[in-house]
Formats: C-alpha cells, structure tokens, sequence
C-alpha cells in the first residue's frame, strides 16, 4: 500500500512535466493487444506498449515514468483486473479493460476448467475469469466487432478504414485457425500439463487434454506432498510433454519434468521480440514448439 501512494505521489509531480511530443494515440500493456489492435488501425493511430516483453504481466511493478505514459496517451488499455489489474488502480483518461470487448459467449471460467482438468484441485480453489483470451484466434474474431465500434468511438474519422481492416484481420483469423486445426489434430497424443492455466483458450479450442497445472497463479509455492500428487497424476495420465510459459519462472517445473522423465518447452504467449513482431508470428511459433513437443 505504501508503494502505492508513492507511486500516486511521483504521478502528481511529474505529471506536469508531460510534454506534447511524448502523447501517444494508444497505449496498452502488453504486446499481444498493441499486435491485435494494429490488425485494424494499421499505420493510422500510433501504438505504444508499456511493459517490456519478458515481463510477466500479473506480477509487474509500476514505476513513476509508466504513469506518465498513461496519463499522457489518448487511451490507454489494458487486459483485465485478473491479468494486469494493477492498472485499473490508477484513474487516467480513458482507460479501457480490453477484456470488456469478449462476448459472455466466449469468456472461460479459470474454476471450470481447473475442475474440468485439474485432478489436484482440492488443494488449488480459483475462481473467476480466465484473462488470456488473445491465445485463441478463434475468441480473437469473435471480439473485432465490438473493438471496432470501440476504436471508432474515439476515432471517428478513421471508422471506414477500422472496418476495412478488420474484415481482413478476420479473413487471415479464419486461415490460421484452419491451420492449426489441420495441424492439431495430426497429433495423437493430447495429453499435457502446464505450469499454470497461461495457455487454455488455444488448448481447449484445438481439443487437447489439459491434465493439470503446476499451479493456478504466478508464484505459488507447493508441497511436497502436493509435488508427489502432481507426479503421480502426470504418470497415470501418459502426459508427453509440460509447457511452461517464458515470462515466468521454470525451476519448479524444471523440478517436475526430471522427477518424471519427460520434457518441458517454453512457450511465449506475450511475443515482442523480433521474430515475434505480429499476432500471427506468435501463434505460428507456440504451435511449432506444441508440434515438436507431441510429435
């Protein structure tokens, strides 16, 4: 709480000092939002992005600059209060949860997929929305529509050119599900694990069996007792591979992997570096690391 207020504190001072060439149209949180939001405004509306790409967004620490740059920004958007929600502590202008824009439809539950999947959950309860939703590009789709009337809301005169857009933006969604789908199910044996529930969107639309999570928030501590269950579950359930997610630490999963004889691959559900530049780089990049890891 008091590094709360001192952030707040540093807010106020520095606030002053923004200046007009630091504005920017759009800033977001993270990497994947900046990736979907270019789909449908292209060069139009400057997007910048907050955190760094290795940075896990649950687990970020705000410092005085960040609260300039959000103050500064036209809007400012981020995931979800479950995801990144230290930044809906902060009023700024027109700031926007990105969350918002996923129809009840297409949301998924963190409880019911833990009960769904996780055998070990008597001692793991979590309830509430499961934030990764930008996993899968088929939930992706289903939200352009109301982020469109979003962007055109705040940018009316660029409204054609957001429809234009993103009628293709859901033309390259449709082909890239129907490659993973095609590649997906070439792959016979769908039983994973995962370090935490990062990933879930994609693993529930292309069918694969989720048997458990190492653990359902960033940072949590187990037992032995409940590493020794967690082993036995991945025995019994024939699992081929753990997928852990790259902004995160691995040790306890590195721990898991040896004491059972089975491999763990890094996936990046975050992007932001070179070669993962686009929404479409990241999903073509996890999918060959899923591919390698079943195969």
């Amino acid at each position: 709480m008091k590094k709360f207020f001192v952030l707040i504190t540093a807010f106020l001072i520095f606030n002053s000092c923004v200046k007009k060439s630091e504005k920017v149209d759009i800033l977001v949180t993270i990497y994947p939002f900046k990736f979907i939001l270019d789909e449908i405004v292209k060069d139009e509306i400057k997007i910048d992005v907050l955190l760094p790409a290795s940075v896990d967004p649950h687990t970020y620490e705000l410092i005085p600059s960040d609260l300039i740059k959000m103050q500064s920004a036209e809007l400012f958007i981020y995931g979800d209060k479950d995801l990144d929600g230290w930044a809906s502590k902060f009023d700024v202008k027109n700031k926007i949860q990105f969350s918002d824009y996923l129809p009840d439809s297409l949301r998924m539950d963190i409880s019911e997929s833990l009960f769904k999947h996780n055998h070990h959950n008597h001692f793991h309860t979590h309830k509430g929305f499961d934030p990764h939703f930008w996993t899968d590009p088929v939930t992706v789709y289903g939200m352009i529509e109301n982020i469109v009337l979003m962007l055109s809301n705040y940018f009316p005169d660029k409204k054609d050119s957001f429809i234009q857009n993103a009628t293709l933006f859901k033309n390259k969604l449709r082909e890239i599900d129907s490659i993973i789908e095609l590649k997906t199910n070439q792959i016979e044996n769908k039983n994973i694990f995962s370090s935490h529930p990062f990933y879930n969107y994609f693993f529930n639309r292309y069918r694969f069996n989720i048997v458990g999570f190492l653990e359902v928030s960033p940072g949590q501590v187990l037992s032995p007792k409940e590493m020794k269950k967690i082993m036995k579950l991945v025995k019994e359930n024939k699992v081929r591979a753990i997928f852990t997610n790259k902004q995160h630490s691995d040790r306890t999963t590195k721990i898991l992997a040896e004491s059972v004889g089975i491999n763990y691959f890094d996936l990046d559900p975050i992007g932001g570096s070179n070669e993962l530049n686009d929404y479409f780089s990241i999903l073509n990049y996890n999918l060959a690391i899923i591919e390698q890891a079943l195969k």
